[in-house]
């Protein structure tokens, strides 16, 4: 990597990684920064494509049950795999997450692994995980950082029964059954919703963004 650079890129996400491979196919030197080692951002890790995935395989499980029998196909003792559904999830991620990375490779765009911050114009501070510094110097830096879940005052989410950010990372994965209630509050996990309401089409998924009865 170049002692100085045209554009360090804050944030390995959709708005992040693409723009830094753009800017690196238009002939600048360009490095990428995330504390995460998979590229991807919340979107490609823990959000919209786990999410996704998971979805796909519940409409799988849902025609199997609910809807191949009018089309004349019968099927007798269909069953979960919730693990196997995961690792197929994980698996989806683990292809996308390396195809980034090839395209950094290919295009030469730096990944730097580790938390930035914009010391002054030009200079940005990475401290990585193990605890070591550096200071990238550039041209241009792009911020693409996304956001975070801003919780309510007084009210901490309590993972274990309230889905986060993190359910379709897989921090529910050692389970190997789904709790037959939830409450859903965000986008990603309205999604999980849906994924639920095909598992369990018998029991109702009360909304949060709507009057309950």
């Amino acid at each position: 990597m170049a002692a100085s650079l045209d554009l360090v890129v804050i944030g390995g996400g959709p708005g992040g990684y693409v723009a830094a491979i753009r800017a690196a196919q238009l002939g600048l030197s360009v490095a990428c920064v995330d504390k995460r080692a998979a590229l991807g951002g919340t979107c490609l890790n823990i959000g919209c494509i786990p999410s996704k995935a998971l979805l796909r395989s519940s409409e799988k499980f849902a025609e199997a049950r609910h809807a191949l029998a009018q089309h004349g196909v019968k099927v007798a003792g269909v069953e979960l795999d919730l693990a196997a559904m995961m690792a197929r999830k994980s698996k989806v991620v683990d292809d996308l997450t390396k195809g980034i990375a090839f395209l950094f490779r290919k295009n030469k765009v730096a990944h730097v692994e580790g938390a930035a911050a914009v010391e002054k114009p030009g200079a940005v501070r990475v401290a990585a995980a193990n605890g070591e510094r550096r200071t990238l110097e550039a041209k241009h830096v792009l911020i693409a950082t996304g956001s975070e879940v801003m919780p309510l005052p007084g009210v901490p989410i309590e993972r274990r029964r309230l889905p986060s950010r993190n359910t379709c990372k897989g921090e529910t994965q050692k389970s190997t059954r789904l709790p037959g209630a939830m409450r859903f509050t965000d986008g990603i996990a309205a999604s999980m919703s849906n994924q639920r309401h095909m598992l369990f089409r018998n029991t109702p998924v009360p909304s949060a963004t709507r009057p309950q009865p």
